[in-house]
């Protein structure tokens, strides 16, 4: 093959004195190139050509990675600024909330001087509080007083009426029996208008029969029981009323007295008190003779008890000596000693 080349096609390959000769023609001939003139040269230009078009194409390849490389590196510009925005958008964060930390320590601050103020007026609060307590303690003891006087005012009106319809019923019969033994014993009798000594009370009889012996353990079954309720309930007993045991009992029971109740208890253990014992003033009293309140002593009632011990006269077996010893023993005992 033959290649026919110019002058300017290779102007920008060799330099001008080289090119000064002409035309040059290359002939190709069993696979090698022969020029007309100067074949050395054409060569060397043929393989500069291809050593150029190499290095075009590494210089495409480098223009495309230097490209590459600008679009990673404007990447990474616009990363960088984004970052760069977010760090200044995270230094206002923390500006802001550096700023709203300093607000809180001021707030504590104004919070710990408020907690000092509170701590003290809890102080006086309490102080107050102490105060209204032993005020409150205070008016519940004048209160309880005034519910136990209450109590005792109402109890009292209670016995009052019991006693007084039972006294009702009695006082028809006293004179009923009055008039009998005035009729009876009329010839024994004091007459009237003989001046004070018609008036005074007789001393303390000792009984002779059994009826007067009945007549003073009644009495004295009467007075105990009156005695017996008086010590229990101090406050509230009254000096004409005659009080009864079941009515210590029931009143124990309804008004819840504790004082009452120790006092009660404290009898029962010191004199061994018990059923046998109520039972008996109970019997006494209700068997006596209603005509009176006779004045009684301790040797009236011993020889009242003698003399029913020797008779024989009561019913009941358990009431015995013993036990109205006992009784005995109690009616004269101060029971405040």
């Amino acid at each position: 093959m033959e290649l026919g080349m110019t002058d300017d096609k290779y102007s920008q390959l060799l330099p001008a004195s080289d090119l000064s000769i002409g035309s040059i023609t290359i002939v190709e001939r069993e696979g090698q190139l022969v020029g007309e003139k100067n074949l050395p040269r054409a060569v060397k230009i043929h393989e500069h050509g291809e050593k150029i078009e190499s290095l075009e194409k590494e210089i495409k390849k480098k223009d495309n990675e230097i490209v590459a490389l600008q679009k990673t590196l404007q990447a990474l510009q616009e990363k960088n600024d984004e970052l760069e925005s977010a760090l200044d958008r995270k230094g206002e964060e923390i500006d802001t909330l550096q700023s709203r930390i300093d607000e809180l320590e001021d707030e504590k601050t104004e919070l710990q001087r408020e907690l000092g103020s509170v701590k003290t007026d809890l102080g006086l609060l309490r102080k107050e509080v102490d105060k209204l307590r032993k005020a409150k303690s205070s008016q519940d003891q004048t209160n309880l007083k005034c519910r136990q006087e209450y109590d005792g005012l109402r109890r009292t009106l209670e016995t009052t009426r019991e006693d007084l319809e039972k006294k009702t019923k009695e006082s028809e019969e006293l004179k009923q029996e009055v008039r009998d033994i005035k009729e009876s014993h009329h010839k024994s009798l004091l007459p009237f208008g003989l001046g004070a000594r018609a008036h005074s009370k007789p001393p303390p009889a000792i009984p002779k029969t059994s009826g007067e012996a009945l007549l003073h353990l009644g009495e004295m079954c009467r007075q105990l029981q009156i005695k017996l309720y008086r010590f229990v309930f101090p406050r509230t007993s009254f000096k004409h009323i005659n009080y009864k045991v079941d009515a210590i009992h029931r009143h124990l029971k309804k008004f819840q007295d504790s004082d009452a109740q120790k006092i009660w208890e404290s009898i029962q253990e010191r004199f061994h008190w018990d059923e046998t014992h109520e039972e008996a003033v109970t019997l006494l009293q209700d068997t006596r003779n209603i005509e009176a309140h006779p004045e009684i002593s301790k040797d009236s009632l011993q020889r009242a008890i003698s003399i029913t011990a020797q008779s024989n006269n009561l019913e009941d077996n358990w009431l015995s000596t013993k036990l109205l010893q006992e009784l005995l023993k109690i009616w004269e005992t101060d029971l405040s000693q």
